[in-house]
């Protein structure tokens, strides 16, 4: 099976409620004419499905995405510091450690004005007796020479003929771009001078990140009944843990997360 796919994304980045007095509300906007940027994204996939046995089937996907105008959020301030302050940063370094090393100029975020990224996505499953094991692998990599690689496996166990259960484990490992920085320099003489590119976005940092949980599926019609319709339960938990190797704020994040759903086929 070949598939093939577009999509195209228009933005329009205004500013709400920054700055207000006392008397304002956070409806007064500024107007675009003021302020306004345009982001436009167009993104193309590639994907080709095999059978590759009587049990398995495998699958490669390639996307790749074209992104142009200012992604900076109109929002993010990005600290400024002195070379003695910076060489003293420690990795997660506290909000009130940042309040009082840091020098007055806060400039918003920067990030570069366009993007080019690719990744290519290999999905193997194979049905055992019994058993079903699901791998995917999906390597990344862009213009901002962020690079990364994320591993999935899922193995679903028949506990009977009505009931999946099974085990899920991710693990994800990237880069980071190459404007980033856990703080930034900033020269105060004879004039202010401020990194081009600057942003306090731990997601654009090297990091890793690993998941792991279970999922169940409950089948309500035997496979013999012969059904138009059939239903079937499924719900999954997972927990999550990132770790950020050279960000401020925080070093770690910690996560729980569920899903609960139906699902209905139609034959």
């Amino acid at each position: 099976t070949l598939e093939a796919g577009f999509g195209f994304g228009h933005v329009d980045v205004g500013r709400c409620g920054a700055e207000l007095s006392p008397a304002e509300t956070s409806n007064n906007c500024t107007s675009f004419g003021v302020f306004s940027r345009v982001v436009n994204r167009t993104s193309f996939n590639f994907g080709i499905t095999q059978i590759l046995g009587k049990a398995t089937t495998g699958a490669l996907v390639f996307d790749i995405g074209l992104e142009s105008g200012d992604q900076s959020k109109p929002y993010r301030y990005v600290p400024m510091f002195s070379p003695d302050a910076a060489a003293q940063a420690p990795l997660g370094a506290p909000f009130a450690w940042v309040t009082a090393n840091r020098l007055p100029e806060r400039p918003l975020e920067q990030t570069p004005l366009s993007k080019r990224r690719i990744a290519a996505t290999a999905r193997l499953a194979h049905r055992f007796d019994g058993s079903t094991l699901r791998l995917e692998e999906r390597l990344y990599a862009d213009t901002w020479e962020n690079k990364s690689t994320t591993t999935d496996l899922r193995w679903l166990i028949d506990a009977s003929s009505r009931l999946t259960l099974g085990p899920h484990v991710r693990y994800h490992l990237q880069s980071g771009t190459n404007f980033f920085k856990r703080v930034y320099r900033a020269q105060l003489a004879p004039q202010i001078v401020l990194p081009n590119f600057r942003t306090t976005d731990r997601e654009l940092g090297p990091m890793w990140g690993i998941t792991g949980g279970a999922s169940a599926y409950w089948r309500l019609s035997a496979e013999k009944e012969e059904a138009s319709l059939s239903w079937m339960l499924y719900a999954s938990g997972d927990g999550l843990f990132d770790f950020y190797t050279d960000s401020l704020y925080i070093k770690s994040r910690q996560a729980v997360y569920g899903t609960i759903g139906v699902e209905a086929v139609f034959e």
